[in-house]
């Protein structure tokens, strides 16, 4: 695919703010790139995305080029990304103290 300005990473930065920001449709996505210019050129946005050119973008740029950034992005990180499942042996540790006088729980670990 020919690009002379909006690259791989233009597009994914414009597809992270338009998830972000729950937008459906390129117009208002467009609307809200022109509202946020000034916080998203750090990002390296250095202009401002055409309606025409995101719409053409979209069609011919293959989606599977994001799930492969993501999928190293995650690779890359994975090891120090929080888990919310406890090991086996944590759970084993884990009891739970309910104090009479206060309607909280509190989650201890046994050492």
């Amino acid at each position: 695919m020919y690009v002379k300005k909006f690259t791989t990473y233009n597009h994914l930065v414009v597809m992270l703010f338009v998830s972000l920001e729950g937008y459906q449709a390129i117009r208002e996505t467009i609307l809200g790139l022109l509202a946020n210019a000034h916080k998203l050129a750090h990002l390296g946005l250095s202009y401002l995305v055409r309606r025409s050119t995101f719409a053409e973008a979209n069609k011919s740029r293959d989606s599977a080029i994001f799930g492969d950034i993501y999928l190293s992005v995650y690779q890359k990180h994975a090891g120090s990304l929080a888990d919310s499942r406890l090991s086996d042996a944590d759970l084993k540790r884990l009891y739970i103290w309910i104090l009479p006088p206060f309607p909280c729980l509190k989650i201890h670990l046994r050492a």
